[in-house]
């Protein structure tokens, strides 16, 4: 893996970077994160080694790429990040998870606002989407901390689990004045429908300004 498809972000307490060929019994306690991923124990080894080959496009967009949050003084494995296209809304979408022990210490807090830090950077996108479930209190609160900003409620497929469920739709904003615009349409109180991802448009596409199905707001 060259450096250009290797990623570490240091936070405060924490390391979130690349899994490596050497962390894939530290990977195997997050199968039990999701109900998608525990179904992936029988072949364990295939999926660790899937999350490794997607660092060779990492694409965000039609891809997914997930990373190891770690505790920066010990090494040891508290969760994970990921940012990947949305199964059913067809959007980049950030996600993370944060094993039981290693909870309500904030520790998802500070690793998605330094992998969000970085996805800015390196990612040439207007926004990046969060959906938490209904019930999920916590989580929404992370997204809500990092600065997401709640668009509306919607019932969406699990493909993983064949499942639906309702959850609440956020949207992280890279730019300000797709920020600024956002605010202007949901005072209105008007719905977006959502963009497929293959014409997901970056700022430059977009004229440097905001993109949203069938409008963009320039500088």
């Amino acid at each position: 893996m060259s450096d250009l498809n290797t990623v570490y972000i240091e936070t405060e307490r924490l390391v979130v970077r690349s899994f490596g060929e050497q962390d894939f019994e530290q990977f195997k306690r997050l199968l039990d994160l999701y109900g998608g991923w525990q179904r992936q124990k029988p072949k364990a080894k295939e999926f660790f080694d899937w999350h490794l080959s997607n660092y060779e496009k990492m694409d965000i967009i039609t891809g997914t790429i997930c990373l190891g949050v770690f505790e920066k003084e010990t090494g040891e494995i508290l969760g994970q990040v990921a940012a990947q296209e949305h199964d059913d809304l067809h959007e980049p979408e950030f996600g993370y998870g944060i094993l039981p022990y290693a909870r309500e210490k904030g520790y998802a807090k500070e690793a998605a606002k330094g992998t969000l830090g970085w996805i800015q950077e390196k990612y040439d996108i207007p926004y990046i989407i969060g959906t938490a479930a209904i019930n999920n209190i916590p989580s929404q609160k992370v997204l809500e901390y990092c600065g997401f900003q709640l668009v509306d409620e919607q019932n969406l497929l699990i493909h993983m689990m064949n499942e639906r469920h309702d959850f609440k739709y956020y949207r992280y904003y890279f730019h300000p004045l797709c920020l600024l615009y956002a605010f202007s349409l949901l005072h209105k109180n008007r719905r977006h429908p959502h963009e497929k991802a293959r014409n997901f448009p970056s700022l430059r596409q977009s004229a440097g300004g905001c993109f949203f199905p069938n409008k963009i707001y320039n500088d």
